[in-house]
């Protein structure tokens, strides 16, 4: 929907008003209001200024009283309001313009939107027409209760309704216009404040576009359903979660008790009539008011008295104060949308500038005509920008929301604006008013859409990176959570040339991802991943760029350093270990588009593998699952050099006979695989690692070595694995017959559910098993075929719960045990286990974190880093 109040490049004079023989011609347009021509019997006579018009008609109208028996009358025709024929020809932006310009100053709210998606709204709100929204305000919120009935919205307070029942009054009034729906795809909106001490403008304003996200937004819309439909599984708890407001002990009550079921029952509920009545009434005095500006000046002149009255009556309707700054602010508006030449008029701009130092409607509508005429007064610029700074930073929240409002609009015509204008907003994301904050929001998405390279690129120097540092961890955070929240999800509608903007987004990402966390580059990584640039169709060097960033972040130009003092031999930067798996896994899907693994691969073996015994068991288990995967998409120079590692650890993992050490199969496994596919690339490599007699021709074959005492090592240690798998898969079966006893004798729920999580261990235990039988079968021959195709699916890929551990925990050489304690290891005395599937990786992806900020890596040649991988900065902890 587009704002409210915006530049305007088309006079409304031509478009708002309809002219009628019998009440004159219009021949100027005032800048809240319309004048009109006067009275040709009272030529003198002047008009009333827009503000008394304003002001005197919504007082007379709050004032009556609704007598029985009175007839509602249908909702005034748009082209009352504006002359259709008139704008047939006319741009959609020109007419929400012209409307929009009508609206401003005169306590309603003007607004338009795609003609698509009001069709969606009047669908939805067919099916749907109650729902609740919290109105942010101060230290709590405010329950509203609106009414959806196409083309028109009614809201009222939800404690007033428990309150009064069918007695409760419509706070706020919107009707939809859809004339325009199929010329200029376009839908016209206008609200009417009926009860301003309940709701201010620019809370109206955030109410209607609140109410429409629900109904338009497909995640939203589930609550808008549930609350219509499954009253009893409604939350109003998910509302606030949904607009990210805090979750006060009041707000965990279900809504659906306080407005009771009876409400939702029938539709001739007594609240439905009398919502509808009242909305009936409201639609006609608001016409009626809108017809003022209409008739001619003897007919106002005939409502004096009573507009006089009403001025009397209202609170801010003092002729000598608040109501001649606002008179003042409507002729300078007037004057300088008149002009032809506006530079001339440097007194009414100053005028303005002036009058927003007086009172607090006076502020709030020279916060709209400050920005409006900006562009004309250069010489102006810096008193008129100190000046709306000044409003930003008022006592009055309505003032701050209409000043926030037109920040935007200092840089429509003045674009080396917007990276001050947008380094203003982003030290407004930190308010604690959510109105506030909404049209910060909103108007920095104005700025996305006016020039969205020089706004996204002022918005990434406040995330900061190691060269340039953000100086503020909060409003770091909350600019992560706009561009993720907000920016993100609409990519292809801002990033446009397409091409040339996501490749500077890519660039402002690249600088940005020298200082994160893990989770922030997951989030970073996953963007990048959904570009066009990097999709399907991208050739190689594009995924090498991608690989390229990977690598950088795992950090693979860092010396590992094993700490052999610590206790249980573990590693001292367990920061670097965390990052390089996680990384590795983030490189899995571009390996497998073609990218090249090289250089993790090189790391491993020269740094990792032959220390990885020393690794944490739940480390270790991830690594090696990582390595598994990978290794299918190793080119043959790869394979050949890592190959001799990977045996080494192969046979440390395999033992040659009984020994009472433990025995993990899924280590074994993982090692199998990766074991197979490597050697599948580069066969003759084997010969001299396992004593194997493969020819190829080539001199690396080294047949004439005697190799084989290699060749009775290893397949000693096939055989012993091999007896252990099979006792253990007997156990294993007959275990699962035991369970599914258990399990039809099991009562209470959490009897089931235990003993369904040990079954599903069990059959992730013989799928290694088997595995691990089908991948050793070959290798007893002089010259094996090695797997190097898809026909072994590894035990944990199949897995169909997250909470199914990775690894599968079997009894030792001698004795073989359950699964069910979910370790990847035989059990020990120690009572050592293995994690979870990738448990740690799903950790460093949450954003899970312990540790704080240090200023980098502690040993090692490795570049100093800021923010940890898992906590808040690169060099605290991973996790």
């Amino acid at each position: 929907m587009r704002r409210a109040s915006r530049i305007f490049t088309l006079p409304a004079s031509n478009l708002i008003g309809h002219s009628s023989a019998s009440t004159g011609a219009l021949h100027k347009h005032s800048f809240t209001t319309l004048t009109l021509q006067q009275n040709r019997q009272n030529p003198q006579q002047q008009s009333f200024p827009g503000g008394f018009l304003k002001w005197g008609s919504l007082g007379f109208l709050r004032a009556l009283s609704f007598a029985a028996g009175f007839n509602p009358l249908k909702a005034k025709p748009l082209d009352s309001i504006i002359d259709v024929e008139r704008v047939k020809d006319r741009s959609a932006e020109d007419i929400a313009s012209a409307w929009d310009d009508f609206h401003l100053g005169r306590g309603h709210i003007g607004a338009s939107m795609n003609a698509k998606l009001y069709h969606l709204l009047e669908h939805r709100a067919a099916d749907c027409r109650y729902f609740v929204i919290p109105l942010w305000r101060g230290n709590g919120y405010t329950t509203m209760f609106a009414q959806v009935q196409m083309p028109h919205m009614v809201f009222t307070g939800l404690e007033d309704y428990k309150a009064r029942g069918t007695q409760a009054s419509p706070y706020f009034a919107v009707t939809y216009y859809n004339e325009f729906a199929e010329s200029k795809d376009m839908v016209l909106i206008r609200g009417d404040v009926v009860l301003p001490s309940k709701l201010t403008d620019s809370e109206a304003k955030w109410l209607v576009e609140t109410t429409q996200s629900f109904y338009l937004n497909d995640m939203r819309y589930k609550l808008v359903e549930r609350f219509n439909k499954q009253t009893h599984d409604f939350e109003f708890k998910d509302v606030l979660q949904a607009l990210e407001m805090p979750i006060l002990p009041k707000a965990r009550r279900d809504v659906v008790t306080k407005l009771g079921p009876v409400f939702f029952s029938s539709p001739s509920n007594p609240l439905f009539v009398f919502f509808f009545f009242f909305f009936f009434v409201v639609v006609f005095f608001f016409s009626h008011s809108l017809s003022l500006s209409l008739l001619s000046l003897s007919t106002l002149q005939s409502q004096k008295p009573r507009l006089q009255r009403a001025r009397r009556a209202a609170p801010m309707a003092d002729p000598s104060g608040e109501a001649n700054h606002i008179e003042k602010l409507y002729e300078f508006g007037e004057r300088l949308n008149e002009s032809k030449d506006k530079s001339q008029n440097v007194k009414d701009y100053q005028g303005i500038i002036n009058a927003a130092k007086t009172s607090v409607k006076a502020k709030q509508l020279a916060a709209q005509l400050i920005p409006r005429f900006f562009k004309f007064f250069p010489e102006l610029s810096q008193p008129a920008i100190d000046t709306h700074l000044d409003l930003i930073e008022e006592e009055e929240l309505g003032v701050r929301v209409q000043a926030i409002r037109g920040l935007p609009l200092f840089c429509k015509d003045t674009p080396e604006h917007i990276a001050k204008i947008v380094d203003i907003l982003v030290q407004l994301l930190a308010s604690e008013e959510f109105v506030e904050r909404d049209a910060v929001h909103k108007a920095l998405m104005a700025l996305l859409r006016q020039d969205v390279k020089a706004s996204l690129t002022a918005l990434f120097k406040h995330i900061g990176s190691v060269d340039e540092p953000s100086t503020d961890e909060f409003i770091r955070e909350k600019v992560l959570s706009f561009i993720r929240d907000k920016v993100f999800p609409i990519k292809a509608e801002l990033l446009k040339p397409q091409e040339e903007m996501e490749r500077h987004i890519t660039d402002l990402v690249k600088k940005s991802l020298e200082d994160v966390t893990g989770a922030e580059f997951r989030m970073f990584m996953d963007f990048l991943k959904s570009l066009s640039i990097f999709g399907e169709k991208a050739p190689a060097e594009r995924m090498k760029e991608l690989i390229g960033i990977i690598e950088g972040q795992a950090d693979l130009d860092a010396q590992f350093n094993l700490n052999t003092k610590m206790v249980g031999m573990q590693v001292s930067d367990a920061d670097h270990i965390d990052r390089l798996i996680s990384c590795l896994f983030m490189a899995l899907p571009f390996v497998v588009r073609g990218a090249s693994s090289s250089k993790f691969l090189n790391y491993l073996d020269k740094h990792i593998l032959p220390v990885s015994d020393k690794l944490p068991d739940e480390r270790r288990l991830d690594l090696l699952k990582a390595l598994a995967e990978v290794s299918p998409f190793t080119a043959p120079q790869d394979s050949r050099q890592i190959l001799p590692s990977v045996v080494q650890l192969l046979k440390k993992n395999m033992p040659r006979r009984k020994t009472g050490d433990e025995f993990n199969f899924t280590y074994v496994e993982c090692l199998l695989y990766t074991f197979h596919h490597l050697a599948h690339k580069v066969p003759n490599a084997t010969n001299s690692l396992c004593g194997y007699k493969i020819v190829t021709g080539q001199p690396s074959d080294r047949l004439g070595e005697d190799f084989s005492e290699q060749y009775k090592e290893f397949t000693e240690r096939l055989s012993y694995v091999e007896e252990l798998t099979r006792a253990t898969m007997k156990k294993l079966t007959q275990g699962m017959a035991e369970k599914n006893k258990a399990m039809a004798a099991a009562k209470s729920d959490e009897a089931k559910d235990a003993i369904k999580t040990e079954k599903q261990n069990t059959t992730t235990g013989l799928r290694t098993c088997n595995n691990i039988l089908a991948m050793t079968k070959t290798l007893h021959s002089k010259t094996p075929s090695f797997i190097g195709d898809k026909s072994i699916n590894l035990s944990w890929k199949e897995a169909t719960k997250p909470a199914v551990p990775s690894s599968t925990p079997v009894a030792g050489a001698k004795r073989p045990a359950n699964f069910s304690n979910g370790s990847g290891n035989m059990p020990s005395k120690k009572g050592r286990g293995g994690g979870l599937q990738n448990q740690l990786v799903n950790r460093a992806f949450e954003g899970l974190s312990q540790g704080g900020r240090s200023g980098g890596r502690s040993g090692g040649g490795g570049r100093s880093r800021g923010r940890g991988w898992g906590g808040r900065g690169r060099g605290r902890g991973y996790r």
